[in-house]
């Protein structure tokens, strides 16, 4: 069984993940860790490599290529992606939201991170307006390249709000929906 975990910024998919990974026994793959190691290898931001990227195709390529050999040769994970379901279509897909202004609260005070030597991470003014145009950008990308927009709900088969609960009480309410739905989902998704 495999997951696919997506979400605005901020929502704690980082932390859900770790939390499931933990809980469930399954590996943890984050696609946002890919994209930051290439910024660092290449001596920019995030947001520059993103802005390469309008440009650039082989910035995505590099990405998609890992999560599509995960995706088919290995088993058992849960991957965290904003288009992560894409390349995952064997997975239990699920979103997690958060208001823009809690997930730039989130962010802007995560200082345990790489998100904390972000340069747009300096204000919190700084960090929503950083995270409205990093949202910008990749659903342009991704409707451009794939066909496909992340915040389009249907895409999943959970949906969980973050805003006012835990990453706890998110990670349970999805273990919750695989539990009750584990018959339906082992038809559909293949097994360790």
């Amino acid at each position: 069984m495999n997951i696919s975990i997506t979400g605005n910024y901020g929502s704690g998919k980082s932390t859900v993940a770790k939390i499931l990974m933990k809980k469930l026994g399954m590996k943890h793959i984050y696609t946002g860790k890919i994209m930051r190691d290439l910024a660092k290898e290449r001596g920019i931001s995030l947001i520059e490599l993103q802005e390469q990227a309008k440009t650039d195709s082989s910035i995505d390529k590099y990405v998609d290529a890992r999560q599509k050999e995960i995706g088919k040769n290995e088993d058992n994970f849960i991957v965290e992606g904003h288009i992560a379901y894409h390349f995952m279509p064997k997975s239990i897909k699920v979103f997690i939201k958060v208001s823009e202004e809690e997930g730039a609260h989130r962010v802007f005070n995560d200082k345990s991170s790489i998100r904390g030597t972000e340069p747009y991470n300096k204000s919190p003014e700084e960090t929503l307006n950083a995270m409205r145009e990093r949202k910008k950008l990749t659903r342009e990308r991704w409707l451009r390249d794939y066909g496909t927009d992340f915040y389009d709900m249907s895409n999943y088969d959970l949906i969980v709000d973050s805003t006012n609960i835990t990453p706890e009480e998110v990670a349970q309410k999805i273990i919750d929906f695989v539990e009750k739905n584990r018959k339906k989902l082992a038809k559909m998704l293949p097994t360790p």
